[in-house]
């Protein structure tokens, strides 16, 4: 999928996601659901949202667990096309964060919902397959997910997904035998 002005595209990304400060809780998957228009070569925005699974410890001291964890985000994409099969990125922009802290624990007992909005980034490249597809791989780091006593979370990925865009003119792709959203 070549980076062309007035392209919409969307995108669908799974991998492993990276908690820190959150000492003894295993790395969850994220899924990563995103919407987006370039608007020059080299300029877009993105939507996209991300659900990371639930992450938990337990011990005889008792139990806690990562849960309802996700992410709201809105970039600003940078794009540096190196060639008509491959472009680098990189995003910036806001990302409204939250999760819940469930615990039952000596010292901490109940369920905790925390949110916070933070400055969020990733950097990337993106294989072009055909004019209307593309593969992207990239890290993403959300920033904070809020300031727990218990659990100051943060959260990265490294995510990797298909982008499949939708061409500006469809009539033009249309007299050519092909709808816009087709995979030429």
């Amino acid at each position: 999928m070549a980076t062309e002005p007035g392209q919409a595209y969307v995108s669908v990304e799974y991998g492993p996601a990276t908690y820190s400060n959150a000492s003894g809780f295993p790395n969850p998957g994220v899924l990563r659901l995103a919407g987006g228009m370039t608007f020059t070569p080299n300029f877009g925005v993105e939507l996209g949202y991300s659900i990371f699974g639930n992450s938990g410890i337990s011990g005889p001291g008792g139990w806690a667990s990562i849960d309802s964890t996700s992410s709201l985000q809105m970039l600003a994409v940078g794009y540096l096309p190196l060639s008509p099969q491959a472009d680098l990125f990189g995003k910036l922009g806001l990302a409204f964060n939250s999760y819940t802290l469930d615990c039952n624990t000596a010292t901490c007992f109940g369920s905790y919902p925390y949110s916070n909005t933070a400055v969020a980034f990733a950097l990337g490249a993106k294989f072009n397959v055909s004019r209307n597809l593309g593969i992207e791989a990239e890290y993403m780091d959300y920033g904070s997910f809020g300031n727990s006593y218990y659990l100051p979370l943060e959260a990265s990925a490294f995510i990797i997904g298909p982008v499949f865009g939708f061409l500006p003119d469809a009539r033009q792709h249309e007299a050519a035998g092909c709808p816009a959203f087709c995979l030429e």
